[in-house]
């Protein structure tokens, strides 16, 4: 379970998704990047923002090609942007050979993602590394349809939600005599 709490993740949801949508990146996965953000206490907007920045990045010809010079190759096949945790293990594989320190993986990251993502991204790389990345993204495809409605049925059970369930019966009703009259 990630630090955060449903209007920091809207928020966050709100900066990132378009983008990621673009990109192909599901909803699941998004939210599993996000609380892996907010367990480094990156949350609402700065976590929004930082996979925003990021993925922009990526995207950049000259982002592709200064990675494609150490090898790593940021585009699948078909031309689609790669999974950023896929990406995040190659990052982490290239620093391993290459034997980079820490202030060195850093300058990397900071020049792949800017000065402002960078660091964010090293939290992010932690997360994905730690295995938490995968985790959340396998628990939101498992679980998120059930929570959803889980969360629809406690909306419900509410005076306002019995007002709307009501409401809703009252128009069906209308409508079905409306219907009925116009035969």
């Amino acid at each position: 379970m990630s630090k955060t709490n449903i209007a920091e993740l809207g928020e966050a949801f709100k900066l990132a998704a378009p983008v990621s949508a673009k990109l192909h990146i599901s909803l699941e996965e998004l939210g599993a990047y996000l609380g892996v953000l907010a367990n480094k206490n990156y949350v609402s907007n700065v976590a929004g923002q930082a996979i925003v920045g990021g993925l922009n990045r990526l995207v950049l010809e000259d982002t592709q090609e200064k990675l494609s010079s150490v090898g790593i190759g940021v585009l699948t096949e078909e031309g689609a942007l790669r999974k950023l945790p896929d990406l995040m293990r190659e990052f982490n594989s290239y620093f391993q050979k290459q034997k980079l320190g820490e202030a060195k993986q850093l300058e990397f990251l900071n020049d792949i993602f800017g000065k402002n993502y960078g660091k964010t991204m090293v939290a992010f790389m932690d997360g994905v590394l730690s295995g938490q990345a995968d985790e959340y993204t396998r628990k939101n495809r498992e679980e998120a349809p059930g929570k959803a409605h889980k969360m629809a049925e406690v909306q419900q059970d509410s005076l306002k939600g019995q007002l709307t369930i009501l409401g809703s019966a009252w128009e069906g009703l209308l409508n079905n005599i409306g219907e009925a009259l116009n035969k």
